[in-house]
């Protein structure tokens, strides 16, 4: 991973809890909120970092998610996760047809846009 995506990851994670004031909209799919791509990139790498009690810093948003050991049922809550927080239908199926963090959070800028 090159330093100039570490530092927008970086940059994008920084920014992440102001996707979540109480003062926000509760979804990001209104005009106003809706999420850029990097920051899709950031809340999805910080869920899983989290999920993998891992760094944030060794996610590569360009590695499959399998290489991470993410089994089904944490890819089905990281799906339903993702749902919750952009106010959109999305398949159980998500994170199998976009198999890294890049690729799903370039469809789910496509999806709710």
């Amino acid at each position: 991973m090159s330093a100039n995506t570490l530092d927008k990851l970086h940059n994008a994670v920084a920014r992440l809890p102001r996707l979540f004031r109480s003062d926000s909209p509760p979804h990001p799919n209104s005009e106003r909120t809706r999420p850029e791509r990097d920051q899709i990139v950031a809340w999805i790498g910080a869920r899983l970092a989290a999920r993998l009690d891992t760094p944030v810093e060794a996610i590569d948003p360009d590695v499959p998610f399998s290489q991470y050991g993410l089994d089904s049922r944490n890819a089905l809550r990281l799906a339903g996760e993702l749902e919750q927080w952009l106010g959109c239908e999305l398949p159980p199926t998500l994170v199998w047809d976009y198999p890294t963090i890049a690729e799903l959070a370039g469809h789910l800028v496509d999806c709710i846009n």
